[in-house]
């Protein structure tokens, strides 16, 4: 939705929170069709992958957690700790 909101009227966004507008914003206002086919595609993307139950995490090429050989999503604050106790560097990014 913010894609499309910052499509049609992202200067006057920047420009009321008076902030420069990024290149980025001055690409999707001036090509408004590939920027909402760009929306659409990745919708069908996650739609597909929600449908699937894929979710899987990996660290190194090592499995942390599967979706689909658990049956759940995992916890955002134990994914976070299991990825810090795999990796301690990632413990300098990780919220405290």
């Amino acid at each position: 939705m913010a894609g499309f909101a910052v499509s049609f009227f992202g200067t006057q966004i920047f420009a009321a929170l008076s902030m420069p507008v990024p290149q980025f914003v001055n690409y999707m206002q001036e090509n408004k069709g590939t920027a909402i086919m760009g929306f659409f595609l990745g919708n069908m993307v996650i739609s597909g992958l929600i449908a699937t139950n894929a979710f899987e995490v990996y660290l190194g090429g090592e499995l942390v957690h599967s979706k689909i050989k658990t049956g759940v999503l995992p916890d955002i604050h134990w994914l976070v700790k299991e990825l810090v106790s795999r990796n301690p560097v990632l413990d300098q990014a990780a919220p405290k």
